[in-house]
């Protein structure tokens, strides 16, 4: 399993506690998106070098684990992503650019009511023309702002198989 963290963010212990029973092998590397030119192939490379079957990723981190999935053909957890941000990537576009998905995949979107950073319809209106509503199921957390508090996040982990 993969974690991607936030743009400002990093990965706590206490969520990878709640991540760690549920995978085989967690990886959670500390992300520098400001200054990695082609982080989104950094992360293709570590997907296929540690055979990573799901992904897990908040904000940011939730945007690039929505396209990591997309390309490998696996599962995701998002946390408010980020995906309205997508052309501000370039190098996810690189990537991904003409890449038509060859095998299965599916994300858990939990998106919060409250979430001032990612404004929830920015993510619903990405979704309508990006995707298919049987590659996703929304959770919509009603109260809940943009930082994933502890009991959102051990929920959303019930969520993974």
């Amino acid at each position: 399993m993969l974690y991607l963290h936030g743009l400002m963010g990093y990965p706590t212990p206490e969520k990878m506690s709640l991540l760690a029973p549920k995978a085989e092998n967690l990886y959670y590397p500390s992300l520098d998106y400001f200054n990695h030119p082609d982080l989104f192939g950094w992360l293709l490379g570590e997907v296929a070098d540690k055979k990573i079957d799901y992904i897990v990723g908040s904000s940011a981190g939730g945007l690039m684990a929505y396209w990591l999935a997309r390309r490998v053909g696996c599962k995701a957890l998002l946390f408010n992503p980020a995906l309205a941000k997508f052309s501000v990537r370039a190098d996810i576009t690189q990537h991904m650019t003409g890449y038509l998905p060859t095998q299965p995949f599916f994300y858990d979107i939990v998106i919060g009511t409250e979430d001032d950073t990612i404004v929830p319809q920015t993510t619903f209106d990405f979704l309508a023309t990006h995707d298919l509503p049987a590659h996703y199921q929304l959770h919509i957390r009603e109260g809940l702002g943009h930082r994933i508090d502890i009991d959102t996040f051990s929920w959303a982990v019930g969520l993974i198989p």
